[in-house]
């Protein structure tokens, strides 16, 4: 799996915008657990990346250390073309954080088929990255929930 992905990535030329994306799983490290709490990256167009941050305090705050934040994406992701930052409210930030391991209500209500489910772990078991895989679980049920439901 990890081979056709990477075949696909290079043939689509999509490696640049991979890289790029790369700030939505990494922004936690980016920025640190104080700080991703009220502000989360919501978008990237062009160069730019769009933060969605959960009042006007935390908005100046974050004005006031773009350029701290800019140098952090471009050490955690050298590859990255991101050079400019910008803010909008979204007020549904700065709440504690749901913990990783927890599953939204919808996806425990209703277990997968149990066949299709052993067919999907057997697919991912070679990912070595277990964030990574949890994310593709993840998704996985959320298709799986939508699938039964149509």
């Amino acid at each position: 799996m990890s081979e056709l992905l990477n075949s696909l990535i290079q043939k689509k030329g999509w490696k640049k915008q991979i890289t790029r994306n790369r700030v939505f799983l990494l922004w936690d490290q980016i920025v640190g657990e104080d700080i991703a709490v009220h502000a989360q990256p919501f978008v990237v167009r062009g160069r730019t990346l769009w933060l969605n941050v959960s009042d006007s305090v935390w908005m100046q705050q974050l004005q006031f250390q773009k350029m701290t934040i800019l140098e952090r994406v471009k050490q955690v992701l050298p590859g990255s073309s991101i050079n400019d930052i910008r803010f909008q409210l979204d007020t549904s930030l700065g709440r504690s954080r749901p913990q990783p391991e927890q599953k939204s209500p919808e996806l425990q209500s209703t277990p997968p088929d149990p066949q299709r489910k052993e067919k999907f772990d057997k697919m991912i078991s070679t990912l070595k990255d277990e964030k990574m895989r949890q994310a593709m679980e993840h998704l996985w049920l959320k298709l799986e929930q939508a699938r039964r439901r149509s």
